[in-house]
């Protein structure tokens, strides 16, 4: 369908779209030339029949604004993208339980914006949102996986813009966690990484990422030799995941430990935390040969987590759901080392809502009891500050139980002497980033 009017509005849906989960609606409109002054719009649309959507679109010479919302109780996934020449916005979610969303986008010669509100629950829900334009780039992912979720497991209110500056703004929680905790402005990203407890005793993942600028580079997923569809402590040195960041040569990062009310509600010292976060991070520090962490962690009431100050922050917090801890890192878009973006700040949260110890023997998985090893998590965060994404999301190395970048297995103690151990993937992935 082609449109040369200067100003033509076109009413996409204004119904009940009653059709089954395995079909769908692809819509493409163009209007302009080939040239800078050229603007499109494309829908792709697979919806459960319990699934309303309408939308509405506007098209004039060289812009085009496009609104639709959307809700429905199953298996949904769309996909809308509209462009003005170079300026871009792409919007898509993809949920398996309730949702209700409503979408704004813009693109002309001169700016490219986007606004997202969305609510989802059930077993999984991911949204991505994407503005694109001649110099500025935004980028933002979020959601989870796992099931057994009820109320608002997934809640945006996302804005981005890409004229003149970057920013993303917005409140986006994600299982209670605050994914956009400050916004982000300028050559700058952020990535959270977190673990929630199911009722069946199971654990799920969350998280988000948000990128100003560039697309990330230096991602990459080592080759597989594990046995797919069978857990078993494989140990497989190929099990690893590289988050696309790193730290300079011999950062020795300096990590701090809150201390506050909520600390001391875990019947846990300041002085205990501090001295496991330190058996955390030597644990990653003795199996590389650059110094990775300060040896010394100090402990502050004044520094705080979940927010870029310069600071790299250990601390707890009551998440009303049921997320269990979370690593909140940030990295430089426009500065590298040896092509991983260049890390920046790395926060850890734990929830209070979980009880925590530094004894391992008095840890249970839950829900024999609702009590975490405390450095077990600390070292998993820890494999996220130093660069490691997460091996139980990875559709192969899932299944090896032995890596502390895995899926919690209690102590993770390898070799029965009952410490908290690294697996041989989370080893050769440290070392794959910062050498032997």
């Amino acid at each position: 369908m082609l449109f040369n009017a200067k100003y033509t509005s076109v009413i996409l849906f204004l119904l009940l779209l009653v059709i089954a989960p395995a079909n769908g609606i692809r819509l493409s409109i163009s209007s302009g030339n080939d040239g800078s002054d050229a603007v499109s719009l494309g829908k792709d649309l697979k919806l459960d029949d319990s699934t309303s959507f309408s939308g509405n679109t506007l098209l004039a010479e060289g812009a085009v604004l496009d609104t639709w919302s959307a809700s429905g109780n199953s298996r949904n996934a769309i996909d809308s993208r509209l462009s003005s020449g170079d300026n871009a916005v792409d919007i898509s979610l993809i949920s398996t339980g309730p949702m209700s969303t409503s979408s704004s986008g813009i693109a002309s010669a001169g700016v490219v914006a986007s606004g997202l509100n969305s609510q989802a629950d059930g077993d999984s829900a991911q949204l991505q949102l994407c503005t694109e334009s001649a110099g500025n780039n935004q980028y933002v992912t979020a959601g989870y996986e796992g099931g057994d979720i009820h109320g608002d497991a997934l809640n945006a209110r996302v804005n981005m813009a890409a004229a003149g500056s970057s920013s993303i703004s917005g409140d986006l929680q994600v299982m209670g966690v605050n994914g956009l905790e400050g916004g982000l402005y300028g050559n700058m990203a952020m990535v959270l990484d977190g673990l929630y407890a199911k009722p069946d005793g199971d654990l799920g993942t969350f998280g988000v990422a948000a990128m100003n600028v560039n697309k990330g580079r230096g991602s990459d997923v080592s080759s597989a030799t594990v046995n797919p569809g069978t857990y078993n402590n494989y140990n497989d040195p190929n099990a690893y995941v590289l988050a696309g960041w790193k730290w300079d040569k011999d950062p020795k990062i300096q990590f701090y430990v809150r201390s506050d009310s909520y600390l001391k509600g875990e019947k846990l010292t300041a002085t205990q935390v501090a001295s496991v976060v330190s058996s955390a991070a030597e644990a990653w520090d003795g199996a590389t040969s650059q110094e990775l962490f300060n040896d010394k962690v100090l402990v502050s009431s004044a520094r705080a987590a979940d927010k870029l100050d310069g600071y790299n922050v250990h601390a707890f917090k009551y998440i009303s759901s049921g997320a269990l801890a979370y690593s909140r890192t940030y990295y430089f878009t426009s500065k590298y080392v040896d092509g991983y973006h260049q890390a920046a700040e790395s926060d850890v949260v734990y929830n209070t809502k979980y009880s925590w110890t530094t004894d391992i023997s008095n840890s249970k998985l839950y829900p024999v009891t609702n009590t975490f090893n405390l450095q077990t998590v600390a070292e998993h965060e820890l494999g996220h500050t130093c660069g490691l994404g997460d091996t139980y999301l990875d559709s192969i190395y899932k299944y090896d139980l032995a890596q502390i970048m895995g899926y919690y297995n209690d102590a993770n103690d390898l070799d029965n002497n009952k410490g908290v151990d690294l697996g041989a993937g989370d080893i050769a992935g440290i070392q794959k980033l910062y050498g032997e």
